[in-house]
């Protein structure tokens, strides 16, 4: 006999519209997209409203890889994105995506060229996305997700903060691992010297000159490992996906 669920209906179309069939109510992927590093994360809310962070990658900018132009890089974050729609859709009745909005302003100044490569990056994920599943890709701003989810978008003190991460950065990572209780093992990013993941650390140290005025000092040194801050992004901004309005947000063009 077919098989049949608890309210009596039958087959696979009688699934498709039945909520309780499915493990997950709504999963909201998020992306921290850049030409350096892409933070991807995967969130569900299951139908007790409990949430769980499914699935986090970060896919690097990097030549030993195969990449040697922006356009591979393109199509591998797009042939990701597709990948992981297709792993998860099939799990919830509500599939969502978001991605951090274009800055207007990078330093003050607006570049043509930075947005015309920005908007080529996003662009790439709201096509693949769109004719996988026709899911529309929407977008927010870093200040609105950072206030609603880490509840500040203001850097941290530098003298709280750890020697080999950004204080702009650190506010997300300490959400990540003291609200969320993630673990610091799968926000960790392992740096070998000779390739683009090998970063500079900022310390700053307070000198008092010969008139007692104090100046900052910056001393930079070379780590190996620290955190994955596009990962913690990823993850804020799927969190933000699955609790906001998306009425009020806008789609990727």
């Amino acid at each position: 006999m077919p098989n049949s669920n608890k309210k009596g209906t039958k087959g696979i179309w009688n699934r498709l519209h039945d909520e309780e069939a499915y493990p997950y109510h709504t999963i909201c992927i998020g992306f921290d997209q850049s030409y350096k590093s892409t933070g991807i994360a995967v969130v569900g809310k299951r139908l007790n409203g409990k949430i769980e962070i499914i699935h986090t990658e970060s896919l690097d900018y990097d030549k030993r890889g195969g990449t040697r132009v922006k356009m591979e890089y393109r199509y591998r974050l797009a042939t990701r994105a597709s990948s992981l729609l297709l792993k998860y859709r099939c799990l919830c009745n509500k599939f969502v995506a978001i991605a951090e909005e274009i800055r207007v302003y990078n330093n003050g100044t607006v570049s043509i060229n930075n947005h015309l490569s920005w908007g080529a990056l996003l662009g790439c994920i709201a096509d693949r996305l769109y004719m996988r599943g026709h899911i529309p890709l929407f977008v927010v701003d870093t200040r609105t997700w950072k206030t609603k989810i880490v509840g500040t978008n203001k850097p941290s003190d530098p003298e709280e903060t750890p020697k080999s991460v950004d204080p702009k950065k650190w506010p997300t990572i300490k959400y990540c691992m003291e609200e969320l209780k993630i673990p610091r093992k799968q926000i960790k990013r392992e740096l070998s010297q000779g390739t683009q993941k090998y970063a500079w650390a900022v310390q700053k140290t307070g000198i008092k000159n010969e008139k007692g005025v104090q100046k900052f000092v910056e001393h930079k040194y070379w780590v190996k490992c620290t955190y994955n801050s596009d990962i913690c992004d990823a993850i804020c901004i799927a969190l933000f996906g699955l609790q906001a309005d998306l009425t009020k947000l806008n789609k990727s063009p």
